[in-house]
């Protein structure tokens, strides 16, 4: 799937607010996706797959209720990563040189049943889990939206043979194959309900992981990050039917003001 141009419109975070969940507007956070922008087929992972696009669009629902602060999502030349922090790329990156803005489109009509789809099929798989497990149970037991006073942090991973995309916090940009104890450590200083999400492009399965031990983990750690997640995903979802007319042009803070993403709707993912 190529990366198309997408039309902007100047609908700023902080005007848009899903209804019935968190009574603030969506003004503290701000998310932006890197990447050549020139020339798309330039792009090394033009091919974007509709997990790659689900995966982008997860990231952006949950940096938006992050209590961490602003998300930046970004894209490095030389290593051909794609990476999320807290916006201070100089402290990870170093090289604004190194970045371009991108453009990509998602249907906000299939993208949040295509997301729990994939991760209710990732957690009823897993095997030998009983975490896992129990999160898949409290997913097919909740048929409404529980709204979440408390947020979690999430590292979001996307693997791909010798390709590797992390997205997480600057401080813990680990994969889940390759994490060691002081990244996980790192990862649940994030937040009491940090999570591990990880996505194969292969085969656009999913797997989630709880970042904190066994013993660390109870049934109500448990709930609330399912909740989470289901709040995040339904606020992103809501925010497109919001303007379903129009893309979402989200801005960024103002220290990084040319870069962008826009988001338009399409008819497919895939």
């Amino acid at each position: 799937m190529a990366l198309p141009t997408a039309t902007h419109c100047s609908i700023r975070p902080d005007s848009l607010q899903a209804p019935n969940m968190h009574t603030g507007p969506l003004s503290s956070q701000s998310i932006v996706a890197l990447a050549p922008a020139a020339d798309a087929d330039a792009w090394p992972h033009s091919d974007v797959s509709h997990c790659d696009i689900l995966a982008m669009a997860t990231v952006h629902a949950l940096a938006q209720w992050s209590t961490a602060g602003p998300v930046v999502l970004w894209y490095h030349d030389t290593d051909r990563s794609l990476y999320a922090g807290d916006g201070d790329i100089s402290r990870t990156v170093g090289r604004l040189d190194a970045l371009y803005p991108v453009s990509f489109q998602l249907n906000a009509d299939t993208a949040l049943p295509l997301i729990i789809r994939q991760i209710k099929q990732a957690l009823r798989t897993a095997q030998n889990n009983r975490h896992q497990q129990a999160l898949a149970a409290l997913f097919d037991q909740t048929t409404h939206w529980p709204c979440s006073a408390s947020r979690g942090a999430v590292l979001l991973c996307i693997r791909d043979g010798p390709l590797e995309y992390s997205f997480g916090s600057s401080r813990a940009k680990a994969t889940v194959h390759s994490l060691t104890e002081t990244n996980r450590n790192e990862i649940c200083a994030l937040g009491p309900w940090a999570m591990i999400i990880t996505l194969c492009r292969k085969n656009n399965t999913v797997d989630l992981e709880l970042a904190h031990s066994p013993l660390l983990l109870t049934e109500a750690s448990i709930s609330n990050l399912v909740n989470v997640l289901r709040d995040s995903l339904e606020a992103m979802v809501q925010c497109y039917m919001d303007t379903a007319t129009s893309p979402m042009h989200l801005w960024v803070p103002a220290d990084f003001a040319q870069v962008e993403l826009s988001l338009a709707e399409v008819d497919e993912l895939d």
